[in-house]
């Protein structure tokens, strides 16, 4: 047990973990000054916000929608996701129209605590943690996501509905969807390697849907007041990314996103590209859902709990919260129980499939430290 101390403290000291092949590139998203919420409304001008500081964000909502236009919808499945230092802080919004040091936090901090923005307020206190928790299982590395996309295993589907197809829409929907793999699946709930050519079928985990299976699928996961500006669908949602086989794996659940990402027509169909997911990653999804992974110091134990390697995580992970979970909640004296987070991602033209049923994580159990087991900042 004390040996696992040394090792721990210089994973969590050393530089933060680079790794390539998941750097996402295109267009800066970001417009400093289109604060607050999706419809971006204060300092839309680039003036400064009420604590002299420009607000980063999503770009506004249009004045009006362009005329003319088909109606169009968007099904595409997330080929290529990036949750560490190329989705950094550059890349995130101002998730809670605060402007940090010398102003203070929008929520209270664990003792001897502190969290700056930039000079444009943005948020991202997660990004850091993501790589070091890297470094302790190959549960959090990024490549382990996008090669089990790359085989068909599980991914997000994006769908966009009651688009006109132009640069201009003030209001559209945008739904996510989460696909247990490419389809039809085999009796070991496998399915055939992803083609990439617009014609891939994706099966979506009933976990997502509300109501029935059958389609049309009502999803969980909705924005209906989304809008698309210059071309840049924008919308706010809870979004889900699950690091293991299945949803009920779930790690990464934001709460409050903002979605950003250029609509693009291509010759096998519609996509999302250079999108970005800027949320509110509250502290008892965060906590809970280590337990999926193994302390890498103590064979047989599990990330949660009174294990040793757990306790150092959830001091480090109490300490970076730099949020309240709740927006309602921010600049009211309320804890910071929650970490900023960017999520960056590429997709391509795909096909919602049929309705599955996750099985859990690589088909084992889901809670290993106990079904009714949660944790958080606080406790």
């Amino acid at each position: 047990m004390r040996r696992a101390l040394v090792p721990i403290a210089v994973i969590l000291a050393v530089p933060l973990v680079l790794w390539a092949g998941c750097a996402v590139y295109g267009v800066d998203l970001l417009v400093a000054g289109d604060g607050g919420g999706a419809d971006a409304g204060a300092g839309a001008d680039g003036d400064a916000g009420p604590q002299g500081c420009a607000h980063a964000g999503p770009p506004a909502r249009p004045d009006g929608d362009d005329p003319g236009g088909v109606d169009t919808e968007v099904v595409a499945a997330i080929t290529l996701v990036d949750f560490g230092l190329d989705a950094g802080a550059s890349r995130s919004f101002d998730l809670d129209d605060t402007c940090t040091c010398p102003g203070p936090e929008s929520c209270k901090p664990l003792a001897g605590s502190k969290h700056c923005d930039d000079d444009a307020g943005r948020d991202n206190a997660g990004g850091p943690l993501l790589a070091k928790f890297a470094a302790l299982s190959s549960t959090f590395d990024p490549n382990g996501v996008n090669a089990r996309i790359g085989e068909g295993q599980n991914t997000l589907i994006v769908r966009v509905r009651r688009w006109n197809g132009l640069p201009n829409d003030t209001s559209v929907e945008l739904d996510v969807f989460v696909s247990s793999g490419t389809a039809p699946q085999d009796d070991a709930g496998h399915g055939p390697p992803p083609k990439h050519d617009g014609t891939d079928v994706w099966a979506v985990d009933s976990a997502s849907l509300v109501g029935g299976i059958a389609p049309p699928y009502v999803p969980t996961f909705v924005d209906e007041n989304a809008y698309v500006s210059g071309g840049m669908v924008v919308a706010t949602l809870d979004f889900p990314l699950s690091l293991g086989g299945g949803y009920a794996a779930a790690f990464i659940s934001l709460s409050g996103a903002r979605v950003v990402g250029v609509l693009e027509d291509r010759a096998t169909g519609h996509a999302v590209k250079d999108a970005r997911v800027v949320g509110r990653w509250g502290s008892r999804n965060l906590l809970t859902s280590l337990q999926v992974a193994g302390d890498p110091f103590n064979k047989g134990q599990y990330l949660c709990g009174s294990d040793l390697t757990y306790q150092t995580l959830k001091s480090e992970i109490c300490k970076a919260a730099d949020l309240a979970t709740n927006a309602q909640n921010d600049n009211s004296g309320a804890a910071c129980d929650a970490m900023s987070l960017v999520l960056s991602f590429q997709s391509e033209p795909a096909t919602l499939g049929p309705a599955t049923t996750a099985t859990g994580v690589d088909g084992g159990a889901v809670a290993p430290c106990g079904a009714s087991y949660t944790d958080q900042c606080g406790l």
